[in-house]
């Protein structure tokens, strides 16, 4: 059985069984721990190296992707400079923004993966993806 409390200062109870709780108490001690544990600056640092070693590895995958979909969505673009993209494409733009990352990859480190992963492996994933995206939508195995 559940019991919700109102208190001063809008302090909200919960009372479940023999359990109470305090919302602002609860928030107040999140907060606490954020400040003495840094719950969220060490997880941002972490990440941040992360992003660092990719950007090295790969060199800037985003920039050379958005320069290569503008060539390949030319027909596509509007006078005022938006783009007006058939729903049949969405798909195929998807798989193929992840096709772009990977040859980034391979053309920032024609040598190795940086990263120890075979690039070729991830394209033949995304290949056998569009593949039978392409078949379910042209019905061709019914």
């Amino acid at each position: 059985m559940r019991n919700f409390h109102i208190e001063e200062d809008d302090v909200i109870t919960e009372q479940v069984q023999d359990y109470e709780f305090n919302t602002k108490e609860y928030i107040r001690g999140l907060f606490e721990l954020a400040e003495t544990q840094g719950l969220y600056q060490d997880l941002g640092k972490e990440i941040g190296k992360l992003v660092d070693k990719k950007q090295m590895a790969y060199g800037n995958s985003v920039g050379n992707s958005i320069d290569i979909l503008k060539i390949f969505l030319r027909k596509y673009k509007n006078e005022d400079n938006t783009y007006t993209i058939p729903e049949s494409l969405l798909w195929h733009l998807l798989l193929q923004v992840r096709i772009i990352d990977k040859q980034n990859r391979i053309f920032n480190n024609p040598d190795l993966d940086l990263m120890e992963e075979n690039v070729y492996s991830d394209l033949c994933g995304y290949s056998l993806l569009g593949h039978h995206y392409v078949e379910k939508v042209s019905g061709a195995n019914e």
